[in-house]
């Protein structure tokens, strides 16, 4: 009987897994692979206007062949990611309805644990870039909206009685947090006196070119000025 229990567990647990981001680090990486997909039609579509007769036909077939797998897969990554994106949103409306409206970072789960046997022990990603489409972000440069970094100082405060109270009001429970951040970023948090730990390339998750361009308010030069980011664990000192 715990057998069988154990299997179906076991299963539920797959099927959910298949259906569902558990992290926000999957969802990126997912997001990652339609941006490459996104590139490759919008090349072949330039092409399909330079080659003559019959190539460029046949290009434009594959363009529309593209874009159909992008939409599909569009539209399954965004369903994988609703109960990460509404869990988020629900954190951020809590923290919203205490008095702290943060603008410049979300928080999702995350991937990064000090103990990965301790299950007490939950791990947090914050993410101080939106993720947009193509359409989305040409539209803030347009328009040039968006601009959230660097955090500016009533976000760092934020931030720190968030992590602060996060960690006083669970004794039972443990709170890795970690994000991904630039230079610039990591001087920012570094000086308002946050502890910051490199945690490697496996924790990393990078935003888009365009997305980093709009949070950063750079606009189209936030493509060709893409700076290094690394994970950090984030304490408070």
């Amino acid at each position: 009987m715990k057998n069988n229990f154990e299997l179906r567990e076991k299963y539920s647990k797959k099927i959910y897994n298949l259906t569902t981001y558990v992290t926000y680090h999957q969802y990126r990486k997912s997001l990652n692979r339609l941006n490459w997909l996104m590139k490759v039609i919008l090349s072949l579509a330039f092409f399909a206007i330079l080659v003559p007769g019959d190539y460029s036909f046949l290009l434009i077939n594959f363009v529309f062949l593209g874009m159909i797998i992008y939409t599909f897969f569009y539209f399954s990554v965004n369903r994988k990611a609703r109960w990460l994106r509404s869990d988020s949103k629900k954190v951020m409306a809590d923290l919203a309805f205490k008095g702290y409206i943060p603008q410049s970072w979300h928080v999702y789960d995350g991937i990064y644990k000090k103990n990965e046997e301790d299950e007490n022990e939950f791990s947090l990603e914050l993410v101080f870039t939106q993720e947009h489409t193509y359409i989305g972000n040409l539209y803030s440069f347009i328009k040039k909206k968006g601009k959230t970094l660097p955090p500016d100082k009533e976000d760092l405060d934020t931030l720190k009685h968030y992590i602060t109270k996060l960690n006083e009001n669970t004794a039972e429970y443990r709170f890795t947090i970690y994000a991904t951040m630039n230079p610039d970023l990591y001087k920012v948090l570094k000086n308002h006196g946050f502890v910051l730990t490199a945690l490697g390339k496996k924790y990393t998750t990078k935003p888009t070119k365009l997305d980093y361009s709009v949070a950063a308010g750079l606009g189209f030069k936030g493509i060709t000025h893409y700076p290094k980011f690394e994970a950090y664990q984030i304490e408070i000192g």
